[in-house]
């Protein structure tokens, strides 16, 4: 028998074997069952309302609108962004400042003046004064301020010109040299870099959520399909119970059969019957799963989920490093571990730094002027006639450095740390892609040893039927009702397997971080 491949079959303890030609079942062959493509029948019990037509692609549209658990991790991602232009503005926004101050003194005469018996004068001075500038801090942690200030005196009795106008102009700049300051700029810039590695961490936690949200919904959908269609399996399991009871009563009419072969009929009737019922317990029960993945209001709970996508087979061939490749491009998890190391680094380079002495550099220049008008020192300050300026160098060091040097230590071990937990996620990603391919795998060969079955099935109950027709010996009600539940059983289990290839390859996309990109869903556009 060249050519012929022999096969074993066990499904719920029934065994078949099988020879059959190895092109027989070749991938281009297989074609899901005209049966299970056409659309699902609901239980009587839910016909009373009018059905929600749902498809696949409206589904995950629900899901990633109205899922609580991508509503809260999206409102999370768009707080932790808006704390970059917080971050930025506290550290690099300009600070505008101003003041007004207003002031009376009144000065008694001095001691010596009353002890030699001069006229003793009490001054009293009046004034006012306003200053206004802007500080702007620069990303190299340079900070320059500008300032204008004017005071406005006025001094009784004894003076010939007692109003005097002072103003002045300045113009300050102040410089780190060692510590906080790196020419990379990331020091100076940490609060900001912090806080866009939050961002963009939190966008991952959004990205992993609406990846899990999406799979959940997609397992629930095919679920329900599949509860619908082992109803339809059981219903049509049934309606031959019903003929196979019909045509015994009329062999037991026609005097064929004794009376006493209607009892195995009616018994196999109603254990179909009560397998129907459960079936449709199953139907209620992924409709509801599916009504929560999606949040559905409570009013719609009511009306029937009718899935209008039919279930089919597409078999992926893929390479385990290829997938690897891809995952660790794309798998929120792998890119949250580099945040958290590239993080790390960061928190390094400033401990680093921060162990430096404080030097600061700091230039002032300044233009004042004076008059009996407030016009005349304006004038005087901008003509520019009175210059001043001072350089300064700030000076602090804590030699011993020993808090300082013990952060360097612990930010380095948090560093490593997080480097071995990015290759921990490698190492676990590694895993957990080989099961899901090993799953893709085993789900397509089910298929085809579910639909050998299947079909075996369907031709030894078409045999057995023909033989009880013809008055068989060999054949009786008993061995009907065993081919028509081996047949059932195929018809599930060849359901099953084509349900669980799909999710099998939802999941190996899901695994990948591919999800998204295959069902065309953008995270900041919600859909």
């Amino acid at each position: 028998m060249a050519g012929l491949e022999r096969s074993v079959l066990v499904l719920s303890g029934v065994v078949c074997v099988v020879l059959s030609s190895s092109t027989a079942w070749s991938q281009e062959s297989y074609r899901v069952p005209d049966e299970l493509t056409q659309q699902p029948l609901l239980p009587e019990a839910m016909q009373a309302r009018p059905a929600r037509i749902l498809s696949l692609s409206e589904a995950i549209q629900l899901a990633v609108q109205q899922n609580l658990g991508i509503t809260l991790t999206r409102e999370q991602y768009v707080a932790a962004r808006s704390q970059i232009d917080v971050q930025w503005g506290r550290s690099f926004e300009p600070v505008v400042r101003a003041t007004y101050s207003a002031s009376e003194t009144t000065t008694p005469p001095t001691l010596s003046l009353l002890q030699n018996g001069d006229q003793a004068i009490v001054l009293n001075t009046q004034g006012g004064s306003w200053a206004a500038g802007v500080t702007q801090t620069l990303e190299t942690a340079t900070q320059l301020t500008v300032g204008y200030s004017s005071l406005r005196q006025l001094t009784r009795p004894g003076q010939s010109a007692p109003l005097v106008y002072n103003a002045g102009l300045n113009f300050t700049l102040t410089q780190p040299l060692l510590r906080g300051f790196a020419f990379d700029m990331a020091v100076p810039r940490q609060d900001v870099l912090r806080a866009r590695f939050d961002s963009d961490r939190a966008g991952q936690d959004a990205r992993a959520a609406l990846i899990a949200a999406v799979k959940s919904t997609d397992d629930a959908y095919w679920d329900l399909v599949q509860a619908l269609k082992s109803y339809s399996i059981q219903h049509d399991s049934l309606r031959l119970a019903d003929e196979q009871l019909a045509l015994t009563q009329r062999q037991i009419d026609a005097g064929i059969l004794a009376p006493s072969d209607l009892i195995t009929v009616e018994s196999t009737q109603a254990q179909r019957a009560y397998s129907l019922l459960q079936a449709e317990s199953q139907v209620g029960t992924a409709s509801d799963v599916l009504r929560t993945v999606l949040n559905m209001p409570r009013g719609d709970w009511e009306r029937p989920l009718l899935p209008v996508d039919p279930p089919q087979f597409m078999e992926r061939t893929m390479d385990l490093d290829t997938i690897c490749a891809v995952a660790l491009t794309n798998r929120p998890e792998v890119a949250q571990a580099r945040i958290d190391v590239d993080k790390a680094a960061l928190n390094v380079r400033v401990a680093k730094v921060d162990r430096l002495p404080q030097l600061d550099a700091v230039f002032n220049y300044g233009l004042a002027g004076q008059g009996v008008t407030y016009a005349d020192a304006a004038n005087q300050v901008f003509d520019t006639n009175l210059p001043a300026w001072t350089a300064t160098l700030n000076f602090s060091w804590s030699p011993l450095m020993k808090a300082s040097q013990a952060n360097v230590e612990s930010l380095r071990a948090t560093e490593s740390a997080k480097h071995t937990q990015l290759e921990q996620v490698r190492v676990s990603l590694y895993a957990e892609l080989r099961n899901d391919l090993r799953n893709l795998d085993f789900a397509a060969r089910q298929v085809r040893a579910a639909a050998k079955f299947r079909d075996l099935a369907q031709r030894a109950l078409d045999a057995e039927q023909r033989k009880f027709l013809n008055g068989n010996n060999m054949s009786n009600n008993i061995l009907v009702a065993l081919k028509q539940d081996q047949l059932a059983q195929a018809q599930l289990a060849e359901l099953a397997a084509i349900i669980g290839h799909h999710k099998a390859s939802t999941a190996i996309d899901a695994a990948m971080g591919v999800l998204l990109d295959q069902r065309n869903i953008d995270l900041k556009a919600g859909r």
